[in-house]
């Protein structure tokens, strides 16, 4: 493993893969034309170590592998912190292929010293966007006109499509995936996308970096636990409309996007965390959100016959007595 870095080397960027698939050399290949190449990569692996030596001579690029201890995304984030040593540290996944603009953009936010995290489109195409499970959900809620008006006009606020924006009941906007939802300028956000984020690594170390409360499920939520620190510490987080990656998301899999019980429960230990429900109309969105999480966990149960995903309702009850919130 290198413990050095090559001079006027600006940010680490962390991506955790399994293996050296079509998905990761696309990703490579996209880095590899970037306009600015003043970083590094960290892959982050479960179970063996890839060849980086023969990674860094096919893509031209300084690449470190490491193997993560423990499972789960949040212990693969960490692994690939532990050993940054750049002022930045930025995340991706390994099914993103970046424009060529990409890195240049998304540091460049990082000039003003008020900014702690930058964020950037996730496009998903047309024909991928139209598989993916939330958004059939959504298309299903339109034909309703009781659905559409409790879910898209009272928990999301009729700002489903806005960008990186956590709203009241703790839904999350969708905007990042489409580009025509995509804004001309640069916003100040309280969000950051999952797979194309970068904040300022002394600040990660302050907060203990990613927490492992989020371990278990999907990881779901460490991100935006990390997002609401950065905001709580004083520092703004930036959507850069130019930092741009396409992801090549495929449609959630049942056997894959299991573990309902511990995913609900991720999500209410960083609603608790970082939403103060000190009205009746907050208790209610946020009730309301949970009731409609756990309705579509068991919708999905019955319609592929998964019953992991009753797990939410037991799930639900745990999270919500839970006091491990710190």
């Amino acid at each position: 493993m290198k413990t050095s870095i090559q001079k006027n080397t600006l940010a680490t960027i962390c991506i955790p893969a399994t293996r050296v698939n079509t998905s990761l050399k696309n990703c490579l290949l996209s880095l590899q034309n970037q306009k600015n190449r003043h970083f590094q990569i960290v892959i982050v692996t479960r179970e063996k170590k890839l060849n980086e030596k023969r990674l860094e001579e096919q893509y031209a690029l300084p690449i470190t592998t490491v193997v993560q201890k423990k499972s789960g995304l949040v212990e693969a984030v960490n692994t690939a912190f532990r050993v940054t040593k750049t002022p930045i540290f930025i995340r991706i996944d390994d099914d993103v292929v970046v424009e060529p603009q990409w890195f240049d953009e998304l540091i460049k936010p990082f000039k003003k010293k008020t900014v702690g995290g930058v964020t950037g489109p996730t496009l998903i195409d047309e024909s991928r966007l139209k598989e993916r499970d939330i958004f059939l959900f959504f298309k299903q809620i339109e034909k309703n006109p009781l659905l559409k008006k409790l879910i898209i006009e009272y928990l999301y606020e009729d700002k489903v499509f806005e960008v990186s924006t956590f709203l009241r009941s703790g839904v999350f906007t969708l905007g990042s995936n489409m580009k025509n939802a995509i804004p001309n300028k640069q916003l100040i956000v309280n969000n950051v996308e999952a797979c194309n984020f970068a904040i300022r690594s002394n600040l990660l170390r302050t907060f203990g970096g990613f927490d492992d409360i989020f371990t278990k499920g999907l990881g779901d939520y460490h991100e935006a636990d990390i997002a609401m620190k950065i905001q709580k510490a004083g520092y703004n987080i930036v959507f850069h409309p130019k930092a741009i990656t396409h992801h090549a998301i495929t449609r959630g899999d049942d056997a894959i996007r299991g573990d309902a019980y511990y995913r609900i429960q991720n999500f209410i230990h960083f609603y608790k965390r970082h939403f103060k429900i000190n009205s009746l109309d907050i208790l209610m969105r946020f009730s309301t959100n949970l009731l409609v999480q756990n309705c579509y966990y068991v919708y999905t149960g019955m319609k592929r016959r998964d019953i992991s995903q009753f797990g939410s309702l037991p799930g639900t009850l745990k999270g919500l007595l839970s006091t491990k919130i710190v």
